[in-house]
């Protein structure tokens, strides 16, 4: 089956922006680490630096476990989501980057 990605990455974010505090706090860290793990996958890399730029306040500070099953997560500092946001960009080809991130044309 084939999805149409704008639409779910769409709908990924709208799910994202409707959780309560502590699960958006949850979900930004969930993102942010598997994004630090993987940025070879595109939806990922969308959805995940769409919630670095609407949540990255919400990772430096930590973030408990929303029940039993799952684990916490530390706070992040500044200069590790930037690190992270920055070899975003190097990885992003470049028709997927804002015109303003491409240079001089």
């Amino acid at each position: 089956m084939r999805y149409n990605r704008p639409l779910t990455h769409s709908l990924t974010s709208l799910s994202l922006s409707s959780l309560s505090l502590s699960l958006s706090r949850y979900a930004a860290h969930r993102l942010y680490r598997a994004l630090s793990d993987d940025t070879s996958q595109q939806g990922l890399l969308h959805v995940g630096v769409w919630c670095l730029g609407e949540y990255g306040e919400l990772l430096i500070r930590p973030c408990a476990a929303p029940d039993a099953e799952s684990e916490g997560y530390a706070a992040v500092g500044e200069h590790e989501v930037l690190a992270l946001l920055d070899r975003c960009l190097k990885v992003t080809p470049a028709h997927c980057r804002p015109r303003s991130t491409q240079g001089p044309s």
